[in-house]
């Protein structure tokens, strides 16, 4: 049985000529370990990887003043404001079945009488998340008062959820509700708002920031045909206002999945996990203990979406996939594995070594992925992206 299916997928894999896909075509890809430069992680982490409401005043000293030293160089580049958003399958509706129910053009589903009594239950999966995974590939509500009391500056941090499913729709649902959000805050031309985004959370900026150019395109697309938009006109002016922000963007083990199209006065920056390069068939036992680094990040490329429960959200979908590319196909899924390491088109990319190689460290760091938002790193991933959103441009 086993053999017959090696064979016929051998035979899918010949008769199938490489996909022409041009979210692949667009990116760079990282063919040589000579152009890696690696950054090292501090082995000793200064804070646990679980937080509590004590966590600032239990903090080191030296941690403390490092801290306070990056609040004052935020400040001084005009950062208001912080927006952290957490990856996919980390939101309050992973499953897309909420977002799809209550959205404005659904309230008459078959689905209305069954779910509408049980919509609290989306704050309550929120809750029990935080507890069960903690601070693995998520943010939770003591990291982000943690980060604003360790900045000691005139800095408000906001934690930011979204739908999270793994999706084109899911995502653009999310992001509709970070463009509130941002244009919320009342914003001063002189101030900045920094966003950070973990795992998929990269590509909400990366829908941003092409949405942001060509506002009138999108209106009409997820108004029109998509039907997403209860005011396209209020929308447009929505994303008109935020050509005139300032935003600083940076991702965190977001694989390349949408192209960027970065106004002038934005910035960019990537922090990836990865201390060697894959050959072109990695070795799976390599994948599942973080030998390479981030093994999410290298199989969450074009066609890696998962199915929307609902075959409303199937078909939209579909018809996103014109604008952002192949969200769901086995075959341009296996054709981006192969092409190796991934570079977004824009932005300036940080390799690192996190230091979590090895089986007994799969729940700690989740394939490599869960990293990066562990609190003892915090300063470090900061002190990065100080260095690659405003030293390095200035």
């Amino acid at each position: 049985m086993i053999f017959a299916a090696v064979c016929i997928f051998f035979w899918w894999k010949k008769k199938r000529t490489p996909p022409t896909q041009k979210p692949v075509e667009d990116l760079q890809i990282l063919a040589s370990a000579e152009s890696l430069e690696i950054l090292h992680a501090p082995a000793k982490l200064p804070l646990p990887a679980r937080l509590n409401d004590l966590s600032y005043k239990e903090g080191p000293t030296k941690w403390k003043k490092a801290m306070e030293g990056i609040g004052a160089s935020l400040q001084a580049q005009g950062v208001a404001h912080i927006i952290l958003l957490h990856g996919t399958f980390a939101g309050d509706d992973p499953l897309d079945i909420f977002s799809n129910t209550f959205e404005q053009k659904s309230w008459q589903t078959k689905w209305q009488k069954i779910i509408l009594p049980f919509r609290h239950l989306r704050h309550a999966y929120r809750v029990l998340k935080d507890r069960v995974i903690g601070n693995v590939g998520n943010f939770t509500p003591q990291y982000c008062a943690t980060l604003e009391q360790g900045l000691q500056a005139k800095i408000q941090v906001h934690c930011f959820h979204w739908p999270s499913g793994n999706h084109h729709l899911a995502r653009i649902r999310g992001l509709i509700h970070l463009i509130d959000l941002i244009l919320s805050l009342k914003v001063q031309k002189t101030e900045r708002v920094l966003l950070i985004g973990h795992s998929h959370a990269g590509q909400l900026f990366a829908a941003l920031s092409q949405m942001s150019q060509r506002p009138a395109h999108f209106c009409k697309i997820l108004g029109q045909d998509l039907g997403l938009l209860s005011d396209a006109t209020e929308f447009q002016r929505k994303l008109e206002g935020l050509m005139n922000l300032n935003l600083d963007l940076a991702t965190w083990g977001a694989a390349p999945r949408y192209k960027w199209h970065l106004p002038a006065h934005w910035s960019l920056v990537h922090l990836l996990n990865f201390r060697k390069i894959p050959p072109r068939f990695p070795n799976p036992w390599k994948l599942l203990t973080a030998g390479y680094g981030d093994s999410i990040y290298l199989l969450a490329g074009p066609g890696s979406d998962t199915w929307a429960p609902f075959r409303r959200d199937r078909k939209l979908n579909r018809l996103l996939d014109s604008v952002f590319g192949v969200g769901l196909s086995l075959h341009h899924w296996w054709f981006s594995i192969r092409t190796g390491i991934k570079l977004h088109n824009q932005g300036r990319h940080f390799f690192i070594d996190y230091h979590d190689a090895g089986a007994s460290r799969f729940f700690k760091s989740f394939l490599g992925h869960g990293i990066y938002t562990h609190p003892g790193l915090m300063l470090f991933n900061f002190e990065i992206m100080v260095t690659g959103l405003y030293k390095e441009k200035k």
